[in-house]
């Protein structure tokens, strides 16, 4: 009895299938939100850094095109009435590219990137020979004409696809960089996808086993216990047969206390046959002294009836004498 005590009851066997199933769906939502924390991490980077990065850059593009735009307009109108605001739009412009890229140097300081830093040095050097080299070609354009101006053209060109050529660079870098994350998320979240189905599956699996096992802790002792009772009950009631269950739950302790209740009915009808063997051998003696005594009640009968014959035959012969004696009387 000790050791069924002891014992696992069934509130806690049902109870810690709960708690595994809770700890399970904990872990699940642990792993997901983790998954989903590096997702929404990479989402935010690419939102605040990535994204607006790969903008401002393309403004820089921009603005590299529209100095070159403007200073060839005012070049080929050569400053005419109307027609004189190309310095003021190539400044202008010339202005926000220098912005942008102290923007970029600051950003890149924050992340330790000095490699970067010294790109956008060098392609802000490469920008101002490359403005001061349009303004001059402007301003010979306008002041000595197509001739004068042209010899400078050919000396902006250079300028001009130099400074195209690392503005396109840094974009392309930034634009390839914008395309793998935005692909990350992608991948990140069709594993996400991927991996909550399949720990959703088998997570429902352990459950399954979980909730079958305890169904089988439970069940298959009241089967066992209900054939030994039908058995007992539809057979020729075979007191002898015992419940081996080996749980040491509520189920274990009913079947020892069933086992130990058949013991003393065991016990009990032992000793009433016992009881009726010792009443048989009673009666049996109890019988064969009746024979005795019948047989002495006979001959008692048969002596009185003898001495009854002779009270009569005594009589008679009294009578007799009786009358014998008067006959000498007389």
């Amino acid at each position: 009895m000790e050791s069924e005590r002891k014992g696992i009851s069934l509130f806690k066997k049902i109870f810690s299938g709960y708690i595994i199933a809770i700890i399970d769906i904990v872990i699940i939502s642990v792993i997901i939100v983790v998954h989903a924390q590096g997702f929404s991490k990479n989402a935010e980077k690419v939102r605040d850094e990535i994204l607006p990065n790969t903008l401002k850059a393309k403004d820089m593009q921009l603005h590299v095109i529209q100095v070159q735009q403007w200073l060839t307009d005012i070049s080929a109108t050569r400053g005419a009435e109307g027609y004189d605001d190309g310095y003021d739009e190539a400044a202008e412009h010339a202005k926000a590219f220098k912005e942008i890229v102290e923007n970029f140097k600051d950003f890149y300081r924050k992340h330790n990137e000095n490699g970067k830093i010294s790109e956008l040095e060098a392609m802000s050097k490469a920008f101002d020979g490359y403005y001061e080299m349009g303004r001059q070609m402007a301003a010979a354009y306008i002041e000595y004409g197509p001739d004068e101006g042209n010899k400078f053209m050919e000396k902006f060109d250079p300028y001009a696809e130099e400074i195209s050529e690392m503005v396109d660079a840094f974009v392309e870098t930034l634009s390839t960089l914008l395309v793998d994350n935005v692909s990350l998320i992608s991948d990140n979240a069709d594993n996400l996808l991927m991996r909550s189905i399949v720990i959703g599956v088998l997570a429902s699996i352990i459950l399954l086993i979980i909730g079958l096992i305890i169904a089988r802790k439970i069940v298959e002792p009241i089967k066992r216990f209900t054939f030994v009772l039908k058995d007992i009950s539809e057979g020729e009631g075979d007191l002898t047969r015992t419940i081996e269950v080996s749980s040491r739950d509520e189920i274990g302790s009913m079947a020892n206390y069933f086992n130990e209740t058949f013991a003393k009915i065991r016990q009990l009808v032992s000793l009433v046959q016992a009881q009726s063997s010792r009443l048989g051998a009673v009666s049996e003696d109890l019988s064969s002294n009746m024979t005795e005594t019948a047989s002495a009640i006979n001959e008692i009968s048969a002596n009185i009836k003898s001495i009854n014959g002779q009270t009569v035959n005594q009589a008679a012969s009294v009578t007799e004498t009786s009358s014998t004696m008067e006959q000498i009387s007389h």
